[in-house]
C-alpha cells in the first residue's frame, strides 16, 4: 500500500499534534508565587506618601510665584488686581483668616503709663484690604490719678494712642517697593481705626462716664533694612492723620473742636523674625489735654511680638 504525498503530509502533522498533546499534559504546572501582604501595604504607604510629596512641592511653587509675582508688581497701588493668595503673602499670612498678628506693649516715660494691645484676628480679602479686629488696656500714670475710677485728660489721651478698648482697623497698601523676601522694603499705607471705649471696662469709667467711640484715618509709611547678619532688621515708620472724637469727649478734656491732628513716629530693631524693640513718640494738641508738650511728646519704649515670615 502506497502513500501519496498529500497522505504523508497528513500523517506528520497528525503525529506533532499528538507529541505537542502529550508534551503539555506530562509538563509540571507552575505554580505561583505567594503575595506578601506587607509587601502591598508597603507600596501603599510609599504611593501616599509620593503624593504628599508632590502636593507639598506644589504648595511651595505656588508660594514661590506669588512671592515672585508681587516682587514684579507696579510699587503704586500693588494690590490692585492681585489674587487671594498674593495679598495673603503680601500680609504675611497663610490663609484669608489669620489669629493673634500683633502683640504690643507701650509703655510712656515720665508719666509712667503702660498699655497692651492685641489684633486678636485679621481678615485678607481679594481687593487688597485687611481688616484687623483688637482689644487694648491701659494703665493709668502718675498723672492726675485723683479720681481712680475715673480717666483723667492723660488717660484718655493713653486710651485714644492705644486705639480704644476695642478697635476695628483697615489697612490698603498704596506703595510697596522691595526686595522678594521682604528684608527690605518701603511700604506707604492707608490706615482708618475706629475705637470704642466702654465706660466701667477694666473697673474705670471713661471721662465722659459713658461709651466712647473716635475715629483716626491717615497715612503710614513704613521702612525696614535688612541687619544682624540676616537674622533681622531696622525699621522706622511715620503715622499721621485726623483724629475725631465725640463733642462730649472733646468738651470734657477741654478741645476747642473734636477733630485734630495725631501722628506718631518710631523706630526701633526686629530679632529673629518676630519680636521688635524701639520707640514711639506721638505729636498733638497737649494743651487741649491738660499736659505740657514735653508731657505728650515724652518717647514710649515699644515691645511688639510680630507673625513669623510665611
Amino acid at each position: 500500500m502506497f502513500l501519496t504525498t498529500s497522505s504523508l503530509h497528513r500523517l506528520t502533522i497528525f503525529l506533532l499534534a499528538v507529541g505537542l498533546s502529550a508534551v503539555s499534559v506530562t509538563a509540571p504546572a507552575q505554580t505561583l508565587a505567594p503575595v506578601n501582604p506587607s509587601g502591598i501595604q508597603s507600596l501603599r504607604v510609599k504611593a501616599v506618601e509620593a503624593k504628599i510629596e508632590r502636593r507639598e512641592i506644589q504648595e511651595k511653587a505656588k508660594q514661590d510665584e506669588a512671592r515672585e509675582q508681587a516682587a514684579k508688581r507696579h510699587f503704586f497701588l500693588p494690590l490692585l488686581h492681585a489674587k487671594s493668595d498674593e495679598v495673603e503673602t503680601f500680609y504675611n499670612t497663610s490663609n484669608w483668616l489669620a489669629p493673634l498678628q500683633q502683640i504690643k506693649f507701650l509703655y510712656g516715660f515720665g508719666q509712667g503709663s503702660k498699655s497692651l494691645s492685641v489684633d486678636l484676628a485679621s481678615m485678607q480679602f481679594p481687593i487688597g484690604v485687611q481688616t484687623s479686629f483688637g482689644s487694648s488696656v491701659t494703665a493709668p500714670g502718675t498723672k492726675g490719678v485723683a479720681d481712680k475710677t475715673t480717666d483723667s485728660a492723660t488717660q484718655a489721651l493713653e486710651r485714644l494712642k492705644a486705639g480704644g478698648d476695642f478697635y476695628v482697623r483697615t489697612a490698603y497698601p498704596l506703595i510697596a517697593i522691595g526686595s522678594s523676601d521682604k528684608a527690605n522694603m518701603f511700604t506707604v499705607f492707608s490706615i482708618s481705626t475706629l475705637g470704642l471705649n466702654i465706660s466701667g471696662f477694666g473697673d474705670e469709667a471713661t471721662i465722659t462716664e459713658s461709651t466712647e467711640h473716635n475715629f483716626n484715618t491717615g497715612i503710614e509709611a513704613y521702612g525696614q533694612y535688612g541687619a544682624i547678619g540676616g537674622k533681622g532688621f531696622v525699621y522706622a515708620n511715620y503715622k499721621g492723620g485726623l483724629q475725631t472724637v465725640q463733642t462730649d469727649f472733646a468738651r470734657s478734656v477741654g478741645l476747642a473742636h473734636k477733630n485734630f491732628g495725631m501722628s506718631q513716629l518710631a523706630a526701633g530693631i526686629q530679632f529673629g523674625g518676630f519680636m521688635r524693640v524701639g520707640f514711639q513718640r506721638f505729636f498733638g494738641p497737649p494743651a487741649a489735654f491738660g499736659i505740657t508738650r514735653g508731657e505728650l511728646s515724652k518717647w514710649h519704649l515699644v515691645l511688639q511680638i510680630m507673625p513669623l515670615k510665611k
